[in-house]
């Protein structure tokens, strides 16, 4: 059995780069991920420590969960070597969309864009519009990009010609028990059902809670979802189980 047979549908707790250099080339239809942003998000001096305490449950139990990686020049250089290793894993018509952060005061969303563009061929930013208002001074967070890029000249499309480049979902606040930037499973169903089919391969390197492998599995596609913090792989695996388990109701 191949490594690529070996950890499609499973929760694989490891480092993506190394897993990734491991994966045959052109065996990946699609890519959805949200890796590091570069912001040191919940580093335990940030606005989102104070929304956490604010909203997230007991106070005496919320302390700073830093993600790993997320300093803006680490960040940076994960994402070069992550595009590298996605240009050579993608079909000739697979797509890479790519959760970002938006506004400022660093513009590093342009920086990533740029590098998409360089590495694969930037398609779209799209705005995830989360309604409401962010955290923030002066410019308030109510949005962030999810960044579309594909390996050649064209990527898989079932949106047809009316799809807004604007997809308005509400966020999620997460507890002490979740991912701290654990993303809507309507938000990574919406990327997975535009840019590939039923029985497709989706990729997501940077799985966090594995939100994207909830939402392949609900759209009958396979996913190889990796991640590198054993906390996160354990409630990946509760997630998926529970998952599963719905669908057999059914």
């Amino acid at each position: 059995m191949t490594l690529l047979e070996r950890i499609t549908n499973k929760v694989t707790w490891a480092d993506s780069l190394q897993i990734m250099k491991r994966l045959p080339d052109k065996s990946i239809r699609l890519i959805v991920t949200d890796p590091p942003y570069g912001l040191n998000y919940n580093d335990g001096e940030d606005l989102a420590k104070i929304r956490e305490r604010a909203f997230g449950g007991d106070k005496s139990k919320m302390k700073p969960r830093p993600i790993e990686g997320d300093g803006e020049v680490e960040a940076l250089e994960l994402f070069k070597k992550f595009l590298i290793e996605a240009k050579r894993l993608l079909t000739p018509n697979g797509g890479c969309c790519c959760c970002c952060g938006g506004g400022g005061p660093k513009p590093l969303f342009a920086q990533w864009t740029l590098l998409m563009d360089k590495y694969l061929r930037f398609k779209h930013a799209v705005v995830w519009d989360k309604g409401g208002l962010g955290m923030g001074f002066h410019y308030r967070r109510n949005y962030e990009f999810m960044l579309v890029a594909q390996r050649g000249n064209t990527c898989i499309w079932n949106g047809g010609n009316t799809t807004s480049n604007v997809f308005r979902l509400g966020k999620i606040i997460p507890s002490a028990e979740q991912h701290p930037t654990i993303k809507p499973i309507e938000l990574m169903e919406h990327f997975i059902r535009l840019h590939s089919n039923e029985g497709d391969t989706i990729l997501d390197p940077f799985a966090g809670s594995f939100t994207t492998a909830i939402a392949a599995i609900r759209l009958k596609r396979n996913f190889i979802c990796i991640e590198k913090k054993l906390a996160y792989v354990k409630i990946g695996r509760q997630r998926i189980k529970n998952e599963i388990s719905q669908l057999k109701l059914f």
